[in-house]
């Protein structure tokens, strides 16, 4: 019991950390965004956050508040070179792994969200292009023929996979991103 009470203060306590940066990030400071990149990061690397709709939505919203205000130096610099550089090699298969999306993928819910959102990051930190994304638009092009548009709530969503704003709306001003490629 208290193995569990220690570790629910600790998840507490980062996430009030984040709240605070995410906070100083919509008043676009620097520093903020650094910081709630690090913490957001580092929260991702671990198997008890990998499935966290709330971490990868606000990462996704961060990293296109980044793209937003970084200049490419900065870009470059903070989120290339400081937190991507060391992952890259093994957060896409941990990650974004094209298996964990298939035709059976429920297309509603939080998994589904989590995958929208992993999307998002992916979409930015990979590409358009990376298999991953491509599976996941593979699965989002598929419910089109199975379902009614007026009859899915979650069809907006689906719907305007290029855009990420839906999956980050609840974190960002929606304003329209810069995109890195």
């Amino acid at each position: 019991k208290q193995w569990y009470q220690r570790r629910v203060r600790a998840s507490l306590l980062l996430l009030l950390l984040l709240l605070y940066y995410l906070v100083s990030f919509l008043a676009e400071d620097h520093g903020a965004i650094r910081k709630a990149l690090s913490v957001l990061f580092k929260r991702l690397d671990h198997f008890d956050c990998s499935h966290n709709l709330d971490d990868w939505q606000a990462l996704a919203a961060t990293l296109e508040k980044a793209q937003q205000i970084l200049d490419e130096d900065q870009w470059n610099d903070w989120v290339l070179k400081e937190f991507w550089e060391e992952r890259e090699e093994w957060w896409p298969g941990y990650h974004f792994n094209e298996d964990q999306v298939n035709e059976d993928t429920p297309r509603m819910g939080s998994q589904w969200e989590v995958l929208l959102a992993k999307c998002c990051v992916a979409r930015i930190l990979l590409s358009q292009g990376n298999p991953f994304v491509m599976a996941v638009n593979k699965i989002t092009r598929s419910q089109e023929e199975y379902e009614n548009r007026g009859d899915n709530p979650m069809w907006d969503t689906m719907s305007n996979m290029s855009d990420c704003s839906s999956v980050t709306s609840s974190l960002t001003e929606g304003r329209s991103r810069k995109r890195l490629q």
